[in-house]
């Protein structure tokens, strides 16, 4: 939003939805988000509060009980290596990279951009990069 955050949420059958992340070292009930009409929860923060890299999470009071989520709408889900805890990360769109290479052309009519050589096999396993090259590639 241009005066701050925004996020909103449609979650079922909620008594209660929170916001919570490194912004307010993690408490998880300082931030409850407002219910509005067809069940949809908004929560609106400063400019200040939440930076790009900010790690978020939803915290949900449904059937008697309190559990964390990972935002429904995050455009960006990290992982702790210490505790494996997956968190959201914040993603500034006001900081999207600027493409400088509009009029690029790759050299030949082949350009690859991403390929997965250990699933690209008839059988039902994990293959090899040499199979890859030998019976994608050539």
């Amino acid at each position: 939003m241009d005066d701050g955050w925004g996020y909103r949420e449609r979650p079922p059958n909620v008594y209660q939805l929170y916001l919570t992340g490194e912004f307010n070292i993690w408490n998880w009930t300082e931030y409850p988000m407002k219910k509005l009409e067809n069940g949809i929860w908004e929560l609106k923060l400063s400019e200040n509060m939440l930076w790009d890299g900010c790690k978020l999470k939803t915290i949900v009071d449904a059937n008697m009980t309190r559990t964390e989520h990972i935002p429904l709408y995050a455009k960006r889900v990290v992982q702790d290596f210490k505790t494996v805890v997956w968190t959201a990360e914040v993603v500034d769109d006001r900081k999207i990279f600027e493409w400088t290479d509009q009029n690029f052309e790759p050299e030949n009519s082949l350009y690859i951009y991403e390929a997965h050589a250990g699933m690209a096999q008839e059988d039902g396993r994990v293959g090899t990069y040499r199979e890859f090259a030998d019976k994608t590639l050539s």
